[in-house]
């Protein structure tokens, strides 16, 4: 629902603001420390609360953790980038210098074609 006066969204079963965080979820969510009370365990507010409570405690210590995981990663792929980069570039220079050496030891010689001598089946009498 809509506030006329204040213009706040606000849920018509419990009367509570829409609140919205992307890692904690919103007023919808059956799990979230901000859902609606009547979605979940209605009858059951105590349990409710811890269940709610716990998963909101684990996301919160997930998520230092897992931002140190990417954190990490990073940096991982910034030191054997670092290394494997240039070691990399090398190796394909290496083959790009020694491919045209190649090509032009071949450019020296000259070219030799096959080519089948069709004369001597055709004629056999010369004067």
């Amino acid at each position: 629902m809509h506030c006329t006066r204040c213009k706040t969204d606000f849920c018509y079963k419990c009367g509570e603001r829409f609140r919205y965080l992307k890692f904690f979820g919103d007023h919808y969510s059956k799990l979230s420390i901000f859902g609606c009370k009547y979605r979940f365990k209605a009858d059951q507010p105590i349990q409710r609360k811890v269940i709610r409570g716990a998963i909101f405690g684990g996301k919160l210590i997930a998520a230092p953790v897992i931002g140190a995981l990417a954190l990490c990663a990073g940096a991982l792929a910034v030191g054997i980038s670092l290394f494997a980069l240039p070691v990399y570039g090398g190796i394909r220079l290496y083959r790009h210098c020694e491919g045209r050496q190649a090509s032009k030891i071949v450019r020296r010689h000259p070219p030799t074609y096959h080519i089948p001598n069709i004369s001597l089946h055709l004629s056999h009498s010369f004067p």
